[in-house]
Order: structure tokens, then C-alpha cells, then sequence
């Protein structure tokens, strides 16, 4: 098996600066009955944005497994995804009190989709 293979399902950003395309905002979930935990959004430092999901910076370790409700602007648009997320990779770095996290979209309907493939597909151009 080649382990040069893509293996992503889903085109991803990460060209120049992101957060001039993309703004990201958590919300904490409980993981006992997804209640909200958080009356706020938080926003998370953009590290790449796909159809599946972020990777971001924090300086907290917000948990492997942990629940989100995101929400995702699309600068210089008014349009905004909201969709539900969960942690699926934590890591530490070595040389700074910083985690990079990636959580993969749950519940993302076909247009949500849609919307941030084409927006990912025009910047690629």
C-alpha cells in the first residue's frame, strides 16, 4: 500500500492567510447529554478548513472526543455554516503551549457542503 496516497474525501484550504477567507467560532457541548456548556462562541485560529472539517490552534486541550456546535463565516459573504463537530485528533506541540485540533464536521447537510466546496474550490484557482 503506497502511504503517499490522499486519503481525504474532501479538498482542503490552507493557502495564505485562511482567516481572511473563513472565520470559525466553537461553541462547547456537554458530552453527558449534549447539553450547551457555553453561552458563547469562541473563535479558533484556522490552521485549514475542508467539507469534513477544521484544524485549528488553542491553547487549551479541549478533550479527544469532545462536542461542538461550529460556526463557520465565509468572509466578504454573508453566509455562515452552522453544524455540529467533534474532536477527532489533539496534537501537542513540543516547542509552545499550543494544541492543534482537528474536528470533523457531524451533521453537515449537502448544500453546507456544497457551499464550502465551491468557496474552497474558487480560492484553489
Amino acid at each position: 500500500m503506497d502511504n503517499n496516497l490522499e486519503r481525504r474525501k474532501y479538498k482542503r484550504y490552507d493557502e495564505g492567510s485562511i482567516e481572511d477567507r473563513f472565520i470559525a467560532r466553537l461553541q462547547i457541548k456537554s458530552d453527558k447529554v449534549q447539553e450547551i456548556k457555553s453561552d458563547n462562541y469562541d473563535p479558533v485560529t484556522l490552521v485549514n478548513i475542508s467539507a469534513g472539517g477544521i484544524f485549528f490552534l488553542s491553547e487549551k486541550d479541549l478533550g479527544l472526543g469532545s462536542h461542538f456546535e461550529v460556526k463557520i463565516d465565509i468572509v466578504h459573504s454573508s453566509q455562515t455554516v452552522d453544524c455540529a463537530g467533534e474532536i477527532v485528533r489533539i496534537e501537542k506541540s513540543t516547542s509552545s503551549p499550543v494544541f492543534a485540533i482537528a474536528i470533523e464536521f457531524k451533521g453537515l447537510d449537502e448544500q453546507e457542503k456544497e457551499m464550502i466546496i465551491t468557496t474552497i474550490e474558487g480560492f484553489l484557482e
